[in-house]
């Protein structure tokens, strides 16, 4: 190989890297195929311009129209739906809780023994074989402890979820409370903190009449 072919096959060679370079920044937007390189020499030859990444750009500017694009990529498909306890072995709304195997051993044997001699005796038997084969239900999100509009006289508001009828907005309701109602409320994991601030809040605005 003479001086002036070691040139051309040089020039070629980095003709070749900046081309591919180019083509990997532009993927996304034309095809990199024999096609779109044959346009795009043709038209830097015509325009006596050398092979660089700017001029690579304006040859895509002139003529990106004529040039394949490329080709969408194929959105992946959603994994299917896992089966759940309720969708392969569901029961009525009147069952008790049946969600995890040891759900099975708090119902009285006779609750069970009823379950099964009942009309949904069938549904029973597969919701149990549902769970020793370890369906499960999705996680329910907890619900937030968000509270309803504040009510009269500014008393804290009743939390989302009690029954508002038993809870006391006079101290005279409050006395009306049976105590076995009270305790109840007033010690309420899930309610307990709101109830004691409205009676507080009660007792409260009594005093400041």
């Amino acid at each position: 190989m003479n001086e002036v072919e070691m040139q051309q096959a040089t020039a070629r060679a980095e003709g070749s890297r900046i081309a591919y370079e180019w083509m990997r920044k532009n993927i996304r937007r034309f095809e990199p195929c024999e096609a779109n390189s044959k346009l795009i020499g043709e038209w830097l030859e015509k325009n006596n311009l050398s092979l660089s990444d700017q001029n690579l750009d304006r040859a895509a500017e002139a003529i990106g129209d004529q040039l394949a694009r490329a080709a969408s990529v194929p959105a992946t498909p959603a994994p299917p739906a896992e089966p759940t306890l309720n969708s392969v072995a569901p029961v009525p709304a009147y069952f008790p809780r049946l969600e995890i195997p040891s759900d099975i051993a708090r119902i009285h044997h006779e609750k069970l023994k009823g379950l099964r001699q009942g009309p949904h005796g069938e549904g029973l038997k597969r919701r149990i074989n549902a769970l020793q084969q370890g369906y499960r239900n999705a996680p329910v999100a907890a619900a937030p402890q968000a509270v309803s509009t504040p009510v009269e006289d500014g008393l804290p508001p009743i939390p989302v979820g009690a029954d508002a009828s038993l809870w006391p907005s006079t101290v005279d309701q409050i006395t009306q409370m049976s105590r076995d109602q009270f305790r109840l409320l007033f010690h309420s994991k899930r309610f307990g903190e709101a109830f004691r601030k409205r009676i507080e809040a009660i007792y409260a605005r009594e005093r400041g009449r």
